[in-house]
């Protein structure tokens, strides 16, 4: 195009830059914007984005922060999803003190932080266990009036139960209900998982059943490790119904068998057998899923 004279937009060179910070070929990158600003191409927002994104990509974050300053020296609008792809890349390598101090440089700049800001921030608290800064950050998101979304609430509830602070992750997860937002499946999951791990098996129950009911299905290892707790403090009524609702909701085969497996161990065979005959055969469930080869025998002679 070049050749005769003809120039690529603003669109064309911008998929082109796409392209090559993608192949992480940054240094072309950055020859490709030189030559559209020679061609007349003013570049927006988003040219200088993909290019910024592309030198965090590979490490090259000073380079991209000079960038930023060119961006604001040309009298661009820097816009919010410039800053968090610094926010972003320094809370991924765990700088997450760096990541906060940007966020303070963009509110300087005029430029007001989104949820999304927030929320990367708060996710590498989290993950730093610094909960209790997790929470005033959240805490200031509110007062400044950005709205916290579902994932602002999951993040937290994550957090609380990887420290093993269950009890503070359900008051997340109430306060997160009285604010108008449904738990979805992550959410259900992530309390499961942690008052599993609390081994407080009946709570984790109750809540694994509200989840059932609300049409979010859990992953199949959780169902499993439920039902090792049960089985574990004998509440094998409690694991039946788990199971049954399962059943009725064709959710997780291989998990009836997980079930029939404890029956099983604890000699309940033919509660066991009826379970597979009823239930686990109809699914096309075999030994091969993990049930006792000792079952499935058994199960030929019944059926």
């Amino acid at each position: 195009m070049e050749r005769n004279g003809m120039y690529p937009d603003v669109y064309s060179y911008n998929s082109l830059l796409h392209g090559l910070c993608k192949a992480k070929e940054v240094n072309r990158a950055l020859h490709t914007l030189d030559d559209m600003v020679k061609a007349g191409r003013t570049p927006d927002v988003v040219t200088y984005n993909t290019i910024i994104s592309g030198l965090c990509a590979v490490g090259k974050m000073s380079v991209a922060y000079r960038l930023m300053e060119t961006m604001n020296g040309k009298g661009i609008d820097l816009h919010p999803s410039t800053y968090n792809i610094f926010i972003r890349e320094f809370c991924r390598k765990g700088h997450v003190d760096r990541a906060w101090f940007m966020m303070d440089v963009m509110m300087q700049k005029g430029c007001t932080p989104i949820v999304v800001s927030y929320n990367t921030i708060i996710d590498g608290l989290c993950k730093a266990r610094r909960m209790q800064e997790a929470q005033q950050l959240f805490s200031q998101m509110v007062e400044r009036g950005c709205q916290p979304n579902p994932y602002s609430y999951n993040i937290l509830i994550n957090g609380f139960c990887k420290i093993g602070d269950v009890s503070k992750a359900m008051e997340v997860q109430k306060e997160m209900t009285d604010k108008g937002f449904c738990p979805c499946s992550v959410t259900y999951a992530t309390l499961v998982h942690g008052l599993c791990m609390a081994k407080r098996f009946q709570q984790a129950f109750e809540l694994c059943t509200k989840s059932v009911e609300a049409g979010c299905p859990l992953r199949n290892q959780l169902y499993r490790k439920l039902i090792d707790g049960l089985f574990e403090v004998n509440m094998i009524v409690s694991s039946s119904e788990l199971v049954q609702m399962i059943i009725n909701r064709g959710y997780a085969p291989d998990v009836v068998m997980h079930y029939a497996n404890h029956l099983w161990k604890v000699g309940r065979v033919g509660e066991a057998l009826e379970v597979l005959r009823e239930n686990a055969l109809k699914q096309g469930i075999s030994h091969r899923s993990g049930a006792p080869v000792e079952l499935d025998v058994k199960l030929q002679s019944c059926a």
